[in-house]
């Protein structure tokens, strides 16, 4: 067969592109930490906890201020260290729990030996009541003396209780009734996973939100929690991955995944260098420990003297115009068709978790400031968009996207063959429904993805005549600029292209597939 004569441009393969199921990560953006947190990676959780009792944001497109807590989720292998790494990180949060157990429980019995006095006093008085009323008096003194004692009863002092891990949900909700300042920490998520919180998204969704979370239940067990939660897990893939398969609908329907900054780490088990230099990580961590540590004095002075008041930050002009940029860019990148558009819910998030980080990284850096400046807010996009492509990476093998393009894979495989095994002879459009991949022989759903094959230039639609059968033809491998039409396909004079790059658009445009899989 004859190769044809040019009737129509096929369009310029792209640069050179990896899709974002192929890209090597990027190291993590340290550059953006300030410096009493740049060395320490794993900072900004416990820098979330540590400063969400004393801060506050307000957005740009609101008046009313919200929290700085933060949700991160990482994937990790076992024996990726990541375990030892964060109780490194949390030592002063574990330190400053088991410190508040100890004050509390020393508070906790003078409270009870104060309380036992109490009740002696209560049993006097009661009796002297009684014993007025049997003699045949009113007791109004008596009463009022019992009255009066009544009042002086004293509540159990409230233990500073900032830090769970393996926690039930009804745990979490009384211990957040008593104080709301917490974090749901846990380098072994499969508690978390497999147990009973992860059913009350409700709770979760309302401590990222800020909203009061009302919990009334028959027989009197009520609690209305405005909580303030940082929750940091970490957990192995395949957890992650069963959950997400048996609970996803509902988290992904309910908004709790969007919430979160993910981080999928890549094994180095086989690749890892032993060091035994840890000077300047130590010294690093010592610094930042050293900031931790005075933000839990503060938080627990203001909490002996019943100070729940919050910095107020806002952004600086400037940095309110760049985050107004921003989220235009992430509005863009999330809409069909786009990047994005498969992580659409958490890059809608993305503006206010880098609202928060930036408030973090203000306080950590600056704790007497009220304003967010644009290089603050800079940096916090940055991390948060480092954390947005690894949503991308993490979600796009269950995407719709991704099996859409893996659709378009197969189908153009099966047309290769055939082409390759007919020499080029265009192929009858039919036969793709009769005889094509299984799962794509339904025509509304080739359809899309043939039309996808032709704005990629790999194919395009012919009919020989004006009213016969419609053909798929391949490139001239001779000529990249023409199509392989026979001969006789022009005998009647007219143009027999019906479909091509020219005047078909597909779903997704060239910069998202791997063309090493669309090569004739």
């Amino acid at each position: 067969m004859q190769n044809l004569l040019p009737y129509t441009v096929i369009p310029k393969m792209p640069d050179p592109y990896i899709p974002v199921q192929n890209r090597t990560p990027e190291g993590y953006p340290v550059c953006a930490f300030p410096p009493v947190m740049r060395d320490v990676i794993d900072a900004l959780a416990a820098a979330s906890l540590a400063c969400q009792a004393h801060i506050e944001v307000v957005p740009p497109h609101s008046s009313d201020p919200m929290h700085c807590a933060l949700y991160l989720l990482t994937l990790a292998v076992s024996g990726e260290g990541k375990t030892s790494i964060s109780k490194k990180v949390m030592k002063p949060f574990y330190r400053f729990a088991e410190q508040m157990k100890q004050q509390h429980d020393g508070l906790m019995k003078a409270h009870l030996r104060a309380d036992n006095i109490w009740k002696i006093h209560q049993k006097a008085l009661t009796s002297n009541l009684y014993t007025a009323i049997k003699s045949g008096s009113e007791g109004t003194e008596e009463e009022r003396l019992l009255d009066e004692h009544a009042e002086t009863r004293q509540q159990p002092p409230t233990r500073l209780a900032m830090l769970y891990d393996d926690t039930t949900a009804k745990a979490l909700l009384e211990g957040l009734s008593r104080y709301s300042e917490a974090g749901v920490v846990s380098d072994e998520a499969i508690t978390f996973f497999k147990g009973y919180l992860k059913n009350n998204l409700g709770l979760l969704n309302k401590a990222w939100d800020g909203e009061t979370y009302e919990y009334h239940r028959p027989g009197g067990e009520e609690y209305d929690i405005n909580a303030c939660l940082t929750l940091a897990l970490m957990v192995q893939p395949p957890i992650f991955e069963n959950y997400c398969r048996n609970h996803g609908e509902l988290s992904k329907g309910s908004g709790f995944l969007s919430r979160f900054l993910y981080i999928n780490t890549i094994s180095t088990l086989g690749r890892r260098r032993t060091n035994t230099g840890h000077a300047k990580s130590d010294e690093a961590l010592n610094v930042f420990h050293q900031k931790i540590n005075q933000l839990l004095d503060k938080q627990k002075v203001r909490f002996y003297s019943n100070d729940s008041q919050k910095q107020t930050l806002r952004l600086s002009d400037d940095a309110t115009a760049y985050w107004a940029e921003k989220q235009s860019e992430l509005s863009r990148k999330a809409a069909p068709g786009q990047q994005m558009e498969h992580i659409s819910e958490i890059a809608a998030k993305a503006g206010a978790n880098a609202l928060r980080v930036a408030a973090i990284l203000t306080y950590m850096y600056s704790p007497e400031s009220l304003c967010i400046s644009r290089g603050i807010i800079q940096a916090a996009f940055k991390i948060v968009e480092w954390h947005l492509e690894e949503a991308e990476r993490l979600f796009f093998p269950s995407s719709e996207r991704n099996a859409f393009m893996e659709d378009v894979y197969e189908m153009f495989r099966w047309l290769k063959e055939k082409f390759l095994d007919n020499e080029g002879y265009p192929l009858r459009k039919n036969e793709v429904n009769r005889n094509g991949p299984n799962r794509l022989r339904d025509a509304s759903k080739s359809q899309s993805v043939l039309e996808q094959l032709i704005a990629l230039g790999l194919i395009c639609f012919i009919r020989p005549g004006r009213h016969s059968a419609v053909y798929i033809a391949m490139p001239s491998l001779e000529c990249r600029h023409s199509w392989c039409i026979p001969p006789a396909f022009l005998e009647n004079g007219h143009n027999p292209i019906i479909a091509s790059p020219e005047n078909v658009t597909g779903r997704y445009g060239f910069e998202y597939f791997d063309f090493n899989r669309l090569e004739y």
